[in-house]
């Protein structure tokens, strides 16, 4: 789920092939170098994690730098994640955020 994606993009994705398919061509756009500033928070769920990170990396068709910051949460069974809730804001990415989702 992406509680703050911008008009247009998707605000939840369910199935393995459709995420395949809302990932593909992400690396023509965005070339992650890497995820730093990692937070777990421990919640009273044992199967729910929360985590703030950032992204950071290239867009690749101006070869600008990006940051983007992040907070999850994710409800984890038998080792899966079951559900993923990410929010993030895409104008992180400027004019790219359109292009990157």
């Amino acid at each position: 789920e992406f509680p703050f994606a911008p008009p247009g993009a998707p605000r939840r994705l369910e199935g393995r092939e459709t995420i395949e398919a809302y990932l593909a061509g992400y690396t023509d756009k965005l070339n992650v170098l890497s995820v730093h500033d990692v937070t777990v928070h421990q919640t009273t769920a044992p199967d729910v994690i929360v985590a703030e990170l950032a992204v950071s990396g290239r867009r690749v068709p101006t070869d600008a730098p990006y940051t983007a910051r992040y907070v999850a949460v994710l409800t984890i069974s038998g080792g899966l994640i079951q559900h993923y809730r990410d929010y993030w804001n895409p104008l992180d990415l400027g004019s790219d955020a359109e292009a990157a989702l």
